[in-house]
């Protein structure tokens, strides 16, 4: 087989790692007359699965001794001075900076900020990240030039995840191309303008990405509806008067009660799950349980309202072994507070798992809440929280997504069946009702760099390691450019390469958490087309 060049050998990877939002790498002295291969592992450290990755390399116009950022806040790069944005200490929860752009918008046109002495060159992609309490009715739009050119403007675009609110997003402006200046100081000028298409809307803007594209490479794994693979219980509690183990649920297996002997009972009249114990031994509550054991679930269950102020813990049960050895989803009340929690029982001991940052209000536990949760072979879990309406509660008081080992592969509750836990330590009488459980086996979630490994993007393939480090695969959707890395020449120029991970699939979901820890190593192998310094 004949190949078009002659190659020398790989270099010593430069490795990289932080908790940046972006990490950056040079590259000097890269031999060759032709691109070289390149091949970079990133490796996750948090051991949180990423959904997200996006690699750029540079080389024109890039200065070592003076590299242009690619994050830019109101401390370095951007500024609200003569903009309608003010610079904001507080902010919402999870921003970057120190300080972020924030405004009122309404359905006039408002400029937010905008740069402050850019000195980029070349193509860049350009994106914000962005926050509103309900960002389905906000609009963005970038406009930018060259020197004192006029502004070309953006299309409006829309702020993702619509049905998300209360979380940060990237909104991505696209790429622009930014020419060397022939003669004077190399400037060029953004700005960032934000309406709505209805009312007005609290929103901020932490900072903008301005990132190398002359090769891009994105790299997503969006996470979806879970697919149901079978149905492991259903049931909309229409059986007879009476306890509840025995009884058959629509679809699944005979209920199997454990625990507190006071069982749950039918409720006819409304068809629900019930359950009145009062003083129940704390931590000893009452299970109560269907189907087989699922590695990878999904269960749901409505808790109707309970407002009676008395210590208790009530919810989801998934990953069920037996009474000693399970793990549930639901509220607690603790002296008066009222809080989401994920708490697991290993061998007979409670301990907590995760707990929502903020405790709920009346209008939240005076409601019927729908808790869904999905748990998968790696650990991850994912809850969402809704109303009676159908909407989502906000994160604050929801956001209960992580990943714990315990619920990994080779983990304590690695599986487990499904059903309801009903725990009332307090004396105060009162019913504590449920409906609408259910449990499906369902496919496992992929990620573009699994909890403690690696993916791989090269000149030729992306692949990631599976959750075991055993196995090599393909990620869901690789779009860009291949990862090839331009000869030093004569102007013995300097390539940047920048990498960024994140835990969502940023196009579809939230950019909640930027700091992350990840690592970053680079090589290459020259090409050149005669066997001058080759091997």
């Amino acid at each position: 087989i004949c190949r078009p060049f002659f190659y020398g050998d790989w270099s010593t990877p430069v490795v990289v790692s932080g908790t940046d939002p972006i990490l950056e790498a040079e590259l000097e002295d890269v031999p060759g007359d032709v691109d070289a291969e390149g091949e970079m592992t990133v490796t996750e450290v948090e051991s949180v699965a990423r959904r997200y990755c996006e690699v750029g390399v540079e080389q024109y116009g890039y200065d070592p001794d003076s590299p242009s950022s690619v994050i830019l806040n109101l401390a370095s790069g951007l500024s609200v001075t003569g903009f309608s944005g003010t610079s904001s200490g507080s902010g919402a929860a999870g921003k970057y900076s120190a300080n972020v752009a924030a405004l009122t918008a309404s359905t006039s046109v408002q400029t937010i900020c905008g740069t402050s002495g850019a000195d980029h060159v070349g193509t860049k992609r350009v994106a914000a990240r962005v926050y509103a309490v309900d960002g389905s009715d906000v609009q963005w739009r970038m406009a930018w030039r060259v020197g004192d050119g006029k502004f070309t403007y953006g299309d409006w675009i829309d702020q993702p995840g619509v049905a998300l609110g209360y979380d940060w997003v990237q909104v991505d402006f696209g790429t622009v191309t930014i020419e060397e200046a022939s003669a004077g100081t190399q400037r060029w000028e953004a700005i960032f303008q934000v309406r709505t298409t209805t009312g007005t809307e609290a929103v901020e803007m932490d900072y903008a990405e301005v990132m190398p594209a002359e090769r891009l490479i994105r790299i997503r794994s969006p996470r979806v509806a879970p697919t149901t693979i079978a149905v492991a219980v259903e049931d909309g509690y229409t059986q007879s008067a009476g306890n509840a183990t025995g009884k058959s649920p629509d679809v699944g297996s005979a209920y199997v009660g454990a625990g507190d002997t006071d069982d749950f009972t039918i409720d006819t009249t409304n068809d629900r799950v019930q359950r009145a114990a009062t003083s129940d031994s704390a931590g000893a509550g009452r299970a109560l349980t269907s189907g087989p054991a699922i590695v990878n679930t999904f269960v749901a269950l409505t808790l109707l309202p309970y407002t009676t102020n008395t210590d208790f813990f009530r919810g989801a049960i998934f990953r069920y072994s037996d009474i000693s050895n399970f793990a549930v989803v639901g509220i607690e009340n603790a002296a008066g507070v009222r809080r989401l929690k994920i708490r697991r029982k290993l061998a007979g001991s409670w301990s907590n798992v995760t707990s929502a940052a903020s405790a709920l209000t009346v209008t939240h536990y005076g409601d019927a809440l729908r808790i869904e949760i999905e748990v998968y072979e790696t650990g991850e879990y994912f809850v969402n929280v809704y109303d009676s309406a159908g909407d989502l509660l906000p994160p604050e008081y929801a956001d209960l997504d992580f990943r714990n080992s315990v619920f990994a592969s080779g983990g304590g509750l690695a599986s487990g069946s499904v059903g309801v836990y009903d725990e009332q330590s307090g004396a105060s009488a009162g019913t504590r009702q449920y409906d609408g459980l259910a449990g499906y086996a369902i496919e496992p979630m992929g990620a573009v760099c699994f909890a403690d490994q690696s993916a791989i993007i090269s000149h030729d393939r992306v692949e990631r390691y599976d959750p075991t480090g055993t196995f090599l695969g393909e990620p869901d959707n690789v779009r860009g450019s291949r990862l090839f890395i331009p000869p030093a020449g004569d102007q013995s120029a300097v390539t940047r390469v920048v990498s960024k991970l994140r835990r969502r699939d940023l196009v579809l979901a939230d950019d909640n958490v930027v700091d992350d820890e990840h690592e970053m190593s680079i090589r290459y192998r020259p090409r050149y087309r005669n066997p001058i310094g080759t091997t």
